[in-house]
């Protein structure tokens, strides 16, 4: 008995120690991200008095995009997106860890320098790495390597979008190929890993965020007034119009990587382009660049001063450059831009229709990711960080018809292949 006491006793303060450490360089890692940013987009700018500058822009952004093709050239296509890391701990128990500071350098670049996608994807490939490493040296637990990168993952989501049970979920959460009850029951035992390691890496990044500001996780909207029958008279037509978007993103997506196709194999063209039209995008449209995250507070708080137009072509222009990235060299996230996206959209068609602003933008976003992760609880756990908790039930039911939606489709796909 005192011997089993003991080894929990060393589990709980091996696994909140691993959060706290996972939720240290998370926030590391977004610092560095965001120093970056306010340096090569405010600060220098300033300085040289640039700071409308279309030319500066072109300059900026050419030089990262050869700089990022230069590091893919010679380390290759990296970061790998999320799937591709949990498929890499799901089949080989861990992720490999001998150049976690390549992966780094990848996944910092594009983001810094403007590109439109999301920190997940390279600190995922990060934390299942180091986790990897972690287990490798600790040989006591050497057979857990699966059990702690996957640890590490469901805290990296956790602490990334500041959502405490979006990682824990979406470690849960079946895929296509698996069903809820054989899944729960195969990872039930690591539940509890999970949530210690969560707790480590949230209370992690609050000492860090108390000592030095806030940095990362999904802003909260707030909504005006309750919601009544009026807007849940609209939840289909926001869901159809969130599906929508899911098909023009995957439509991008398909387009760009055609496109990319005509590069060949030359990064350091391909990647140029991108730095081209991420520096025309920003001049000309600035909300299509960026992760999206520190948008979504500008949009709260000023959606009504933008026109039906504004919003919709931002919402689009995010999903094409989140596209154009990333198939043509930037590697990255695309969760926060589908959640941008899918906010603009949401208040664009709500200022149209004289809806609840914060429901129709729920309804919509539940929508679009779910039709793009076709994880319906996944999606409800991280966007109720977001939104009101009176607007679960919406997200919930949004998130659900979606993900079906985007099953079906998938399936004629495959029968017309």
């Amino acid at each position: 008995m005192a011997a089993k006491i003991k080894h929990i006793l060393l589990l709980t303060a091996l696994f909140l120690f691993l959060g706290a450490a996972v939720g240290s360089l998370v926030w590391i890692l977004i610092f560095i991200i965001n120093g970056g940013t306010q340096l090569l987009w405010q600060n220098l700018p300033a300085c040289l008095g640039l700071q409308d500058s279309l030319l500066y822009r072109i300059t900026v952004c050419i030089c990262g995009g050869l700089l990022i093709g230069f590091w893919q050239k010679k380390h290759g296509d990296i970061p790998e997106d999320m799937e591709h890391v949990f498929k890499s701990v799901k089949e080989k128990g861990g992720y490999p860890y001998e150049r976690l500071h390549i992966i780094a350098v990848a996944a910092l670049l594009p983001l810094i320098f403007g590109g439109a996608l999301g920190p997940e994807a390279g600190l995922t490939g990060i934390i299942a790495g180091l986790c990897t490493l972690i287990a490798a040296k600790l040989k006591t637990y050497k057979e857990s390597s699966a059990e702690m990168s996957e640890t590490g993952l469901a805290i990296a989501l956790n602490t990334v979008f500041n959502a405490p049970l979006f990682g824990i979920i979406a470690q849960l959460e079946p895929d296509a190929s698996e069903k809820y009850r054989d899944k729960f029951l195969r990872k039930r035992n690591r539940i509890f890993c999970y949530v210690l390691g969560t707790l480590g890496g949230l209370a992690a990044m609050s000492l860090w965020g108390r000592l030095w500001g806030r940095d990362g996780g999904l802003p909260r909207l707030e909504n005006l007034h309750a919601a009544g029958l009026t807007e849940w008279k609209w939840l289909l037509p926001l869901i159809i119009i969130g599906i929508a978007a899911a098909a023009f993103n995957q439509l991008m997506k398909w387009s760009a990587a055609k496109i990319n196709v005509k590069f060949g194999t030359n990064k350091l063209l391909s990647c140029a382009a991108v730095g081209l039209v991420v520096a025309l995008a920003g001049y000309y449209l600035p909300l299509s660049i960026y992760s999206g995250e520190l948008q979504i507070e500008l949009l709260d708080k000023n959606w009504a001063q933008y026109t039906f137009i504004i919003l919709v072509v931002s919402a689009l222009g995010k999903l094409l450059m989140a596209n154009l990235c990333f198939e043509w060299g930037w590697k990255g996230g695309v969760i926060f831009p589908h959640i941008f996206a899918g906010i603009a959209l949401g208040f664009a068609f709500a200022g149209l229709i004289g809806l609840e602003a914060s429901f129709a933008a729920a309804a919509v976003t539940g929508a679009l990711c779910g039709a793009l992760m076709k994880r319906p609880l996944a999606v409800t756990a991280l966007l109720m960080i977001c939104f009101p908790a009176a607007y679960i039930p919406p997200i919930l039911a949004a998130a659900f018809a979606a993900s079906q939606a985007g099953k079906f489709i998938e399936g004629k796909n495959r029968v017309g292949d």
